[in-house]
C-alpha cells in the first residue's frame, strides 16, 4: 500500500481507502478487504481452527486450481461499496446493491487483467452472492428461513457452493 503500486494496477482500490463503513465495521473498506484476502488464505489452508462442524466437507468442496481465485474475490469482494454509498433519512450508510455493482467491476478488472471469461465470469458470480449466506443467517435467526429459501441457495451456487461459504465467513 504505502508503495501506491496496487493503486496503479487496481485504481478502484483508492476509492475504497477513504471509504467509511457502517457500526458493524472498524475499517475502510479497503482494510476489510485486505483484512478479508488474509482471512481467506488461513481458511484456505485449515479451517479447523475456525471450529466449522463440517471443515474437512467444506475444505475438499474447494478445488485447488480456483483457489488464488478465490483470494482475489476475497480482494475484491466489497469493491462496488464506494460507489454504491448513500446516507439514509437517519444518517446510517448504505451499500444498497455494492454486490451487483462490484460483481461488474469485478468483471471489468477481470478482464482489463487478461483473465479468461471463464475466470471472469467467476469473480462475477462470486461478488453477485457473498451475502447470501449472510442474508441465510439472518433469515434463520428470525425464524423465517424457510427450506425453499434454503434449497434456492444450494440451487443458485450449485457447483461454487463451498467457495461462496468460504468468502462469507472470511468477510465475518
Amino acid at each position: 500500500l504505502k508503495s501506491g503500486l496496487i493503486f496503479q494496477i487496481l485504481p478502484e482500490f483508492e476509492p475504497m481507502q477513504s471509504c467509511h463503513q457502517n457500526r458493524y465495521h472498524e475499517f475502510s473498506v479497503l482494510e476489510h478487504s485486505l483484512h478479508t484476502y488474509r482471512r481467506m488464505e488461513v481458511l484456505i489452508k485449515d479451517v479447523h481452527p475456525y471450529g466449522i462442524k463440517y471443515a474437512d466437507r467444506l475444505r475438499t468442496a474447494i478445488n485447488p486450481d480456483r483457489q488464488p481465485l478465490l483470494k482475489f474475490a476475497a480482494l475484491l469482494h466489497d469493491v462496488g461499496k464506494p460507489p454504491s454509498v448513500l446516507i439514509d433519512p437517519k444518517g446510517v450508510l448504505r451499500f444498497l446493491g455494492h454486490e451487483t455493482k462490484g460483481s461488474h467491476m469485478a468483471a471489468e478488472i477481470g478482464r482489463r487483467l487478461r483473465f479468461s471469461n471463464k475466470e471472469q465470469d467467476y469473480l462475477k458470480f462470486m461478488i453477485a452472492n457473498h451475502l447470501r449466506p449472510l442474508l441465510l443467517f439472518i433469515a434463520h435467526k428470525n425464524d423465517t428461513l424457510s427450506r425453499r429459501g434454503i434449497a434456492r441457495f444450494f440451487l443458485k451456487t450449485e457447483g461454487l457452493t463451498g467457495d461462496i461459504l468460504l468468502l462469507a465467513m472470511a468477510d465475518m
